[in-house]
């Protein structure tokens, strides 16, 4: 067969390989993270968050009104990063084929078919990228145009010496500037592409050209600067110099290099002097109209539009375009409109990423403590702060590949290194610049994880980690506490961030195929004479295997074809909460899936999700107040909401100043002239209410408001922090999932301290609630993996069920008690993902049901169930409640064996020295039973019931 059709052959085999098993194993409807809010936002060309991803949203309605019948909408938006993750597989054949007939004339073509074959399948199925190309999510996309880009820069050096080859670098551009409207990680590649051009052929670079057209960007985003707050003098002053001096080395030229007096010169300095001096003035109009006339002069008099890096530059301008869409968008009532847009400031705000944390280079994140809740200050070394960096860019490395693909990718790596230099800066800076550069630029926290990272590193000699790092593994204990408050103090990420290394796990993967490559080339120079068909076969097997093991690992976690998780928890959430009501939610995974639901699949759009985090923005609660939340602050004085210190020194937050009004409005509390109030330091007016107590607060809005419940009707998620809501906790009440605000104080029925709806809670829990990929026909449905992200949320339905159970125990049902706590074990997570909080709350629930069993008299179950904790845990309660079975079962010696072990402890448990004196008296023991009555009278501040209980076995003692 000819080369060529082999060659089409493979594309389109790495093609549709990937895009059937991403197919097959994408999720049929929503998942978590970002995922719920880009499908919400493509659905109704939303804005999502900053810096707003356009081009993907445009996309992504595109996609969604496909008539393709046999996808639903979520999977249409699903197949942009389907097909880019599926496309890139097909040009990463296609550029690995390219290198190894580069660098091998002799190997035979069927062998460098098959190793290019090999990585184009290893690179698509590394863990995240898989993960990442079946949701609809933006980094398969942004990765497919970084691999593009390194294709048309190889077709380039292809044909570097003919006319027309600069039409792939200014399409590589091009397409990269259109990719930052999906997101900004494209834009990675870059100085790669750059300095892949100076060693290829300089002279496409080193020219006054390409100096003129960097001259005229620089100059163009100095005029830009000057419209959008910050303004800095200082900033704008040295993108404008710089950019016009190096723009006019092309005028220049066009003089023959030397000065003339003419027309153009005259404008363009005129226009340049001008629009210093404004700037200095801060006339911001003259000073950008002026650059703007400099800058159109000195792009066009010396031609740089019909020069191939001029073009290059508009180019670029035309890709960047799709931005802008966000300034007309915004200005519809979105229900989602991140920002808000519709100014030339917010738009810029939008771009960049104002609302969030600046990615300075320096100080290293990872160097910082934690002092409080809101300050982290640099203290450790900045080198082995970036050292932890790099261990945790390892550590999420490590969750990618099965070890073969590991060895193959390093061999693949240095071979090319050895073998091609010329194609390695380009192809292996891909790389580099995909990880190494990335740990440079992002300045990432630790993973998430921490403690996950923390026993991975400890495989590794302690001489390679910071100070830091040793001390911490020095003491790895979770159950020592000042372990804990040690660790703490460790700066983490939200969530870990593995997805932002995609681009390096794809090039990695890649690099597997050139290590099969170099390993069948140095085969066949050696024993050339002897390398038979078998041999030749044992490679192509060799290179079929490989991708299927990488596949049969990852599989099972990966594969979210039954996946409804995160659609059921966004109905079951909604589904509490009364039409037309407002709930106040924490994250991104309690708010973005509830507003894919509202908005892709219609279900409870009259509620308005408030987010709490998104509370602390001023275009946030001017929306809210658009939508009919009851806020009595104008758009005005919500601009100048601001953090500040509370009479008693902690800090407000704008949330909670909301929080507060919110709860006012819903009462019909009016705020007047007469109202008391404080001022902050913007000017605006805070009623002085918003500082008292929370009771106090709550008495007062109830009282004298005019609604005598509120209106509209308000709760809190369940996942909502703590410190949001515990100010107003004795007027909450317990629905489900969510916590109403109620009108008078509720009996605390639940360990949250808020009040709970017995019927509709075990209503919801049972009967509404729906659990597809959590249970399968009552039972854990193991065929669905969970994640982290997952148990996590397994929690909440185990706390609305353990909450039930507690419930029915505080009255003596223990039959009831029983059901929901074995009904909350259904929800069991993994235990080895946990932190150890967790761990310990896991543990309770556990111990809580064996004590439950017997309480109920099902002694054999709580046997079994203290047994089993036994062999994780020695705890003196478990000890006990394996005492108190035996004790159930008649078994007397053992019940007894089992309290001593208990007492070993040196912990005074009332409960337990009841059952050991219960036990004496049982056994006719009158002489120990005394002695145990006795030792629990000296235990201080006995609850009054333990010491009727005391009493009424020394009355026993007596009559005997």
């Amino acid at each position: 067969m000819k080369n060529k059709n082999l060659k089409k052959i493979f594309f389109g085999l790495s093609v549709f390989i990937t895009f059937a098993i991403y197919l097959k194993t994408t999720a049929p409807t929503i998942v978590f993270w970002d995922v719920g809010e880009f499908l919400a936002t493509s659905w109704i060309l939303g804005i999502p968050h900053p810096p707003g991803t356009p081009f993907y949203v445009i996309l992504g309605r595109f996609f969604a009104i496909l008539p393709i019948p046999f996808l639903n909408v979520v999977q249409k938006i699903t197949l942009i990063a389907m097909l880019s993750g599926a496309f890139s597989a097909g040009i990463g054949y296609l550029l690995l084929l390219k290198i190894f007939n580069r660098i091998s004339k002799d190997l035979p073509n069927i062998i460098k078919h098959f190793a290019a074959f090999m990585g184009s399948l290893c690179a698509p199925f590394t863990y995240t990228t898989w993960w990442s190309s079946i949701e609809a999510e933006t980094y398969a996309p942004s990765t497919f145009f970084i691999v593009l880009s390194v294709y048309l820069l190889y077709l380039w050096w292809e044909r570097k010496d003919k006319k027309d080859a600069v039409r792939y670098i200014i399409t590589a551009f091009y397409l990269l500037s259109l990719a930052s409207g999906i997101h900004l990680l494209s834009l990675i590649i870059v100085p790669v592409l750059i300095v892949f051009i100076i060693v290829i052929k300089k002279e496409e670079i080193l020219n006054l050209e390409f100096a003129g057209s960097i001259g005229a960007f620089l100059a163009l985003v100095g005029a830009l600067r000057m419209t959008f707050k910050p303004y800095n003098i200082k900033d704008v002053l040295i993108f404008l110099i710089i950019g016009f001096g190096l723009l006019y080395f092309s005028i220049w030229k066009k003089d023959k290099k030397k000065f003339e007096l003419n027309l153009p010169n005259i404008i363009y300095f005129t226009g340049v002097i001008i629009s210093v001096i404004a700037v200095f003035q801060k006339w911001i109009p003259l000073a950008f109209i002026s650059a703007i006339i400099s800058l159109v002069v000195g792009f066009l008099y010396p031609r740089l539009h019909l020069d191939a890096r001029g073009f290059t530059l508009l180019m670029i301008l035309l890709g960047v375009t799709p931005e802008f869409y966000m300034l007309v968008r915004a200005r519809f009532d979105l229900p989602i409109n991140q920002v808000e847009p519709k100014t030339w400031q917010a738009f810029w705000d939008v771009l960049l990423r104002k609302q969030y944390e600046p990615m300075n280079v320096f100080p290293r994140r990872t160097s910082k403590v934690k002092q409080g809740r809101f300050t982290e200050v640099a203290v450790y070394n900045q080198f082995w702060a970036f050292i932890d960096q790099i261990w945790g860019f390892f550590y999420y490395f490590s969750w990618q590949f099965i070890p073969l693909i590991v060895i193959l990718g390093i061999i693949g790596v240095i071979a090319h290194i050895y073998s091609d230099w010329k194609s390695f800066v380009l192809f292996g800076g891909a790389f580099l610049i995909g990880t190494l550069g990335l740990i440079i630029q992002l300045n990432l926290k630790y993973p998430a994880t921490l403690i996950n990272f923390l026993e991975f590193i400890q495989q590794f000699p302690k001489f390679l980690f910071s100070p830091r790092v040793r001390e911490v593994l020095s003491a790895l204990n979770p159950q020592n506490p000042s372990f804990m408050k040690f660790l703490n103090s460790f700066p983490t990420e939200v969530r870990d961030r593995d997805y932002f290394f995609i681009p390096g796990y794809f090039f990695f993967g890649l690099y597997a195929g050139f290590g099969l490559f170099e390993i069948a080339r140095l085969t066949f120079q050696n024993i050339k004479e002897k390398f038979s068909p078998y041999l030749k076969y044992l490679f192509v097997i060799f290179s079929l295997l490989v991708p299927a093991w990488q596949l049969k690992a990852f599989f099972y976690k990966v594969d979210r074809s039954k996946n409804y998780i995160a659609e059921d928890y966004a109905y079951n959430l909604l589904s509490c909460v009364d039409d037309g009501g407002i709930v106040f939610t924490n994250g991104d995974n309690d708010t973005f899936p509830l507003w894919a639901l509202q908005n892709v699949f219609g279900y409870k759009n009259s509620v308005i999700v408030a987010n709490l985090s998104l509370l602390n923005t001023d275009w946030y609660n001017k929306q809210l107040k658009r939508w009919g939340v009851p806020i009595h602050f104008t758009d005005e004085e919500i601009e100048k909401l601001i953090p500040f210190r509370g009479p008693n020194g902690s800090i407000i937050l704008v949330r909670d100043i909301m929080v507060r009004d919110i709860i006012a409005g819903v009462f019909g509390y009016e705020f007047n002239k007469n109202t008391e109030t404080i001022t902050l330091p913007t000017g605006v007016e805070i009623p002085k209410i918003f500082l008292w107590d929370g009771e106090k607060f709550m008495k007062e809005v109830i009282e004298k408001g005019k609604n005598k419940k509120p209106n509209p009707p308000l709760f809190f998620s369940m996942t909502c922090e703590r410190s949001s809501y515990k100010q107003f906790v004795k007027y909450l009440l317990m629905e489900g999932m969510v916590y109403r605000v109620m009108t008078e104080p509720q009996n605390a029925e639940t360990p949250y301290g808020v009040g709970l709806d017995v019927k509709k809670t075990e209503n919801y829990l049972h009967k509404v609630f729906r659990y597809r990929g959590i249970l399968k026909n009552g039972e854990p449905d193991r065929s669905v993996y969970k994640d982290l992200t997952h148990e996590r949320l397994l929690g909440n339905y185990r706390a609305v069920a353990i909450t039930l159970g507690l419930y029915y125990q505080s009255i003596g049902d223990y039959e009831k008690a029983v059901k929901e706590f074995e009904f909350s074990e259904k929800f069991q997570a993994n235990e080895v993902s946990l932190d150890p909080d967790e761990r310990r709350a896991w543990f309770a629930v556990k111990l809580t049901l064996a004590d439950l069993y017997n309480k109920a008299g099902k002694y054999e179950k709580g046997l079994l169930k203290a047994q089993e904790l036994l062999k994780d845990v020695k705890a003196p309660q478990v000890y006990r409640i394996i005492g108190e079975s035996y004790m159930g079962l008649g078994q007397v010696d053992k019940a007894e064996e089992n309290f001593k072990e208990a007492m070993k402890f040196g912990y005074p448990d009332p409960v337990l020295l009841i059952d050991l004196a219960s036990l004496y008296l049982m056994k006719g023991d009158t002489n120990k039973a005394r002695e145990v009555i006795k030792f629990a009278g000296r235990i201080k501040d006995l609850p009054p019931e333990v010491k009727r209980i005391f009493d009424s076995l020394e009355a026993s003692l007596v009559k005997k």
